[in-house]
């Protein structure tokens, strides 16, 4: 599905659609300046000369988190830096200007997936100049990038036990050391019933996408389980409504989700539709605000 614009996301709320309108201007007009998505978690879309140059959102680790997070880098050299990844300290950490565009465009994707998977409620698009630090040449395209936000969020919606990255908080169901493999091992030691993917992704100094993931994985073998809000009736197989899903070509096997036959007939609720799961009071639709 398309916008009128052409970008390639489904829509289910009027903040959605005028974001996904704000990001139609940018490549047309050469926009630069920021684009604020007020929400939960929400972000901000650095823009330059009609590209995205990243995006930051609380939903998902920056790369200074990640680095953070693997010991890369100190927290005394974060902070000798003025929250600014000094060029000492990413030599010391063998971040190259190849790892870090490299990092700096993962964050990019994630972010856009951390703002498309949870709540919008506002966008403000303020054109001026773009932040300093941020290289004009590693831009992305906002038709790329929402491209890759809605294969990321079918991904998720087509698993088969469908995750909220923010909302849903695992419970272990099996034994840690039972899991072989590694990536998945070290997820799992992080699930403590109280920590949602979000949590997890910045306690790993890993994505978003691929810690959310990884925790479907683990779902799909039943290593974690998801506790039921009190007074839910349990899931219907007809509570959204069902769409063709179309599904990019396949890829080897891993943690990316989207390994499914070229055309599967699911239950999908379009993205920035998904429900948000709160403890104590159920299920969240998009535009209601948890008490």
């Amino acid at each position: 599905m398309t916008s009128p614009s052409g970008l390639p996301v489904p829509v289910g709320s009027s903040a959605a659609l005028q974001l996904l309108q704000a990001l139609a201007r940018v490549p047309a007009e050469r926009l630069s300046g920021t684009l604020t998505v007020t929400g939960h978690p929400g972000g901000v879309f650095h823009l330059r000369d009609g590209s995205v140059m990243a995006v930051e959102s609380s939903g998902a680790p920056s790369v200074a988190t990640i680095l953070l997070a693997t010991g890369r880098i100190t927290e005394g050299e974060w902070a000798a830096g003025s929250g600014v990844l000094a060029p000492e300290s990413l030599a010391r950490a063998s971040v190259g200007p190849a790892t870090l565009h490299a990092m700096q465009a993962m964050v990019t994707l994630d972010g856009a997936f951390a703002v498309a998977a949870g709540r919008i409620d506002d966008v403000e698009l303020i054109e001026g100049e773009p932040a300093a630090g941020w290289d004009p040449a590693h831009g992305v395209e906002p038709g790329v990038l929402l491209g890759e936000a809605e294969r990321r969020l079918r991904a998720l919606a087509l698993s088969r036990v469908p995750i909220c990255p923010f909302g849903d908080r695992p419970l272990l169901a099996g034994p840690v050391a039972a899991c072989a493999n590694r990536a998945r091992r070290e997820v799992l030691e992080k699930v403590n019933g109280r920590r949602s993917c979000r949590d997890i992704a910045f306690l790993l100094g890993r994505g978003l996408y691929v810690t959310t993931m990884e925790v479907v994985g683990l779902l799909a073998e039943g290593m974690v389980s998801l506790p039921e809000p009190p007074g839910e009736d349990p899931p219907r197989d007809d509570a959204a409504p069902e769409v063709l899903a179309a599904v990019l070509p396949r890829r080897s096997r891993g943690a990316s989700g989207i390994n499914r036959p070229e055309v599967v007939q699911a239950t999908f609720r379009p993205p920035f539709q998904a429900r948000i799961r709160h403890p104590g009071k159920g299920h969240i639709e998009p535009n209601e605000r948890p008490e």
